[in-house]
């Protein structure tokens, strides 16, 4: 029978870098300078944005399933090919690239295969016959194999389970369902698997959260140590700061479903913005469906910004977008911080065979201790700062501050009302203060307003955000301030946004977006040095500015 899908199977393209073309691609520096590379200076890497295919029917056999999935892997081949001859190293897909998007609590059991613990024993799915009931597994671990490249794939998981004291949420069916990330060695190697922790809306009602030590995602190439996260978590603490803060992990992969919401969370704003705050590689891959509101993915280079992104609300094919990346320094993990030693806890109570289910390279982190690092040859100190209260002096606002909504979030704003002026805005106790002046040329047809947040965000899910942010208004009435909108005209000559306020434990992300959903280059265009909490512009961006701001999340308030 025909398989009811939503879009016809189309091949991707690999794209060339320099200025935005007509795919949306975009590469930054194609050469990587750093001078903390260690041996090699760079390895390359792909991230591949997936027009995946859907089922659209209520329900679906076994057999479908797996002749959807495959096609779509038929496509992951295809780019793993052109990514081979390009000397791609390692290879990322995104979310729900293999199951598609449209799965649901009554489908997503033909879609699920069994996901062996990588650690406790070597196992290469594509050589092993006892997995011959997990085909999709099998066939990633033989692209791996056959073409020697990393490869990390995302898919829906099973774990029988009994319900028991120790089990008390198994579901009735006697199977635990999870959102899961694989990552295979160039030899084909299952080295790592992680169950997405921070579940997204639906997916809470078709997979449980990942758990314990043994879910952490880590594993070791010969291009470093790379640890894995997926979409929804790049908002919440856990797994990034025990992974990032708490050991030292300085490559993030990030398979990734991401819905793009302007002006504050685009894919590839946040993916930036996640990436300067963490100083860390991030490899992102996501989906590829501009009709769902789904584009945006790259290679970033952790407070030096993107290397190469792609973002295109027009193109509806996949796209694969390659770059290189520095070989990062593995960082001293830090036993002191009360994420280590929470784990260390949890890993104390671990029998030796159970020891044996977590990731190595977390056991030889907690069993050597803070003094020696499991790869001391490169071993880097790291540091996560505070926000000094330093207040800028700053002139009252002509305009009286407003309520708009901005991301389902109730920002107070004020307009910029001035050729060149200061200006700030208040929220129970963080002010934002801008000073800022138009580029002469600007035509002053577009409204632009300063925005101030300070509570729990409760729209498909909750969290706490302190956030300041400049963005044009969609309109040119004030309360379309804060609405979702890809173009301007408007260039300012310079701007200057800074917090004050923020908690001490908030972690900031800056960022700034220019017209069309563009990247700025840091360092050249904008700079906001650590802790972040200042974004600032002295001769303005090259293209007309669409949002610049400091994101913060306060976890401890979620």
């Amino acid at each position: 029978m025909m398989l009811p899908l939503i879009l016809t199977c189309l091949c991707g393209s690999l794209l060339a870098g320099g200025q935005p073309n007509e795919h949306g691609y975009v590469q930054h520096d194609e050469t990587i300078h750093d001078t903390e590379n260690d041996g090699s200076l760079s390895f390359t890497a792909a991230v591949y944005q997936h027009d995946t295919l859907n089922w659209l029917l209520p329900s679906i056999s076994r057999e479908e399933a797996l002749r959807l999935m495959n096609i779509n892997v038929d496509t992951y081949e295809e780019q793993i090919i052109t990514a081979a001859s390009k000397g791609v190293s390692m290879i990322v897909f995104p979310e729900y690239g293999i199951t598609g998007l449209k799965m649901s609590n009554t489908t997503v059991t033909a879609f699920l295969e069994f996901v062996p613990n990588p650690y406790e024993r070597k196992i290469i799915p594509c050589d092993s016959i006892q997995l011959k009931d997990s085909p999709i597994l099998q066939r990633l671990s033989c692209l791996a194999k056959n073409y020697s490249m990393v490869v990390v794939a995302n898919l829906a998981a099973k774990k029988p389970c009994k319900k028991t004291s120790q089990a008390p949420d198994c579901p009735p069916d006697g199977m635990y369902k999870f959102n899961t990330d694989v990552a295979f060695g160039a030899d084909g190697q299952l080295v790592a698997k992680y169950n997405k922790i921070n579940l997204y809306s639906v997916e809470r009602t078709m997979f449980q959260p990942g758990r314990g030590v043994e879910n952490l995602g880590v594993f070791q190439t010969e291009f470093g140590v790379f640890g894995l996260f997926t979409c929804f978590d790049m908002l919440f603490e856990q797994p990034a700061e025990l992974l990032v803060h708490g050991m030292g992990i300085t490559n993030m992969v990030f398979p990734t479903g991401w819905m793009n919401e302007l002006p504050l969370l685009s894919a590839v704003e946040y993916q930036q913005a996640w990436a300067i705050s963490f100083d860390v590689n991030l490899l992102a891959a996501n989906i590829q469906l501009p009709l769902f509101q789904f584009t945006g993915g790259g290679l970033y280079n952790g407070a030096k910004g993107a290397v190469v992104y792609h973002y295109n609300m027009m193109e509806y094919k996949g796209v694969l977008v390659v770059g290189k990346l520095p070989i990062r320094k593995q960082r001293a993990a830090n036993m002191n911080s009360t994420d280590m030693k929470n784990t260390l806890k949890q890993i104390t109570k671990l029998t030796p065979k159970e020891l044996l289910k977590v990731s190595p390279v977390v056991r030889a982190i907690f069993t050597e201790g803070s003094e020696t690092s499991p790869f001391p040859e490169v071993r880097e100190e790291t540091q996560k700062v505070t926000h000094p209260s330093s207040p800028l002096q700053s002139s009252p606002s002509c305009d009286k501050p407003f309520i708009s909504l901005m991301n389902h979030d109730p920002y107070t704003f004020t307009l910029l009302t001035e050729q060149s002026a200061r200006t700030s805005v208040c929220s129970k106790g963080l002010c934002c203060y801008l000073n800022y002046t138009f580029n002469a040329n600007s035509t002053h047809t577009e409204l632009f307003a300063l925005g101030v947040f300070n509570d729990l965000h409760i729209n498909n899910g909750q969290y706490y955000i302190q956030t300041c942010a400049l963005v044009k208004c969609k309109f040119q009435i004030k309360y379309s301030c804060g609405a979702e909108t890809e173009q301007s005209k408007t260039r300012f000559e310079s701007f200057s946004l800074r917090g004050e306020g923020f908690d001490p434990s908030t972690v900031l992300f800056p960022s700034v977006l220019t017209s069309g959903v563009q990247l700025p280059v840091i360092g050249k265009e904008w700079e906001s040095p650590s802790p972040h909490d200042r974004v600032w512009s002295d001769s303005g961006t090259r293209e007309p500015l669409l949002e610049a701001s400091v994101f913060g999340r306060l976890y401890s308030k979620d």
